[in-house]
């Protein structure tokens, strides 16, 4: 008698997971013989899914968000204060700031910091040209009397690498939570659909069954062969970077 072969949902990654589910709760959804003597069991399925998508999408805010907009937007105004600053001793008459003006003015143009970067882009710029700024051309800052600028510009761009690091953290934990039971509700009820679809086919015949079941059982085969055979073999090689995404 024909049946709904296993596959071990462990062993496949965040997005092959969801995509495999999504797969068989949108064929059970389409099979009226399905959705007339296991109603409950897709339910239950449908909805698991929907939430295992909606955890690989959080986008709760951070409380850190508006903090990293508020330094951000300081450290632009402050970089680009420090160039116009820099730019106005170029033509300036004493002879020692107009050469440091132009060994720094020379030094802003081959880091080409652009404000409206991408926030990390910007900010790891900024950490090489500030370590410039402190060390290499300390002088060349002090003959233009910029030191407290790149005290301030370090301050800004320190807060925004803080605030930043902290977002990420929160994010990091609340996905990979979130994800973990997502996906421990999903397969509880992929396996109740599957063990209700195996009973009704052993008391009731296989014929109303018989096509859900060969759709699931190709797209385990597939699986098997396309995701979870590979994973292993990647594991086997280099199991430290290869563990399932759980």
């Amino acid at each position: 008698m024909a049946q709904v072969s296993t596959i071990a949902l462990t062993n496949i990654n965040n997005s092959a997971h969801f995509l495999f589910l999504k797969d068989i709760v949108d064929r059970a959804s389409n099979d009226s013989n399905i959705t007339k003597n296991c109603a409950a069991q897709v339910e239950a399925l449908q909805k698991a899914v929907q939430e295992e998508d909606a955890c690989s999408n959080i986008s709760n805010k951070s409380l850190a968000t508006d903090k990293i907009a508020e330094a951000d937007r300081l450290r632009d105004k402050l970089y680009l204060g420090y160039k116009r600053s820099v730019s106005a001793y170029l033509d300036f008459p004493d002879a020692d700031c107009a050469n440091a003006a132009k060994i720094l003015n020379q030094h802003i143009i081959d880091y080409n910091i652009n404000v409206l970067d991408q926030l990390h882009k910007e900010t790891g710029a900024l950490v090489g040209f500030i370590k410039d700024l402190e060390t290499i051309h300390k002088n060349l800052v002090e003959t233009l009397n910029l030191t407290r600028f790149v005290d301030h510009l370090k301050a800004a761009n320190e807060t925004v690498r803080e605030h930043t690091d902290v977002r990420t953290n929160e994010r990091s934990v609340k996905v990979a939570g979130a994800t973990k039971q997502a996906r421990i509700a999903s397969d509880n009820a992929y396996r109740d659909l599957i063990n209700h679809i195996n009973a009704r086919m052993m008391l009731e015949g296989e014929a109303a069954y018989e096509a859900f079941a060969t759709f699931v059982n190709t797209q385990i085969a597939e699986y098997k062969q396309s995701v979870v055979s590979k994973r292993k073999t990647k594991t086997e090689e280099s199991p430290a970077e290869n563990s399932p995404l759980e």
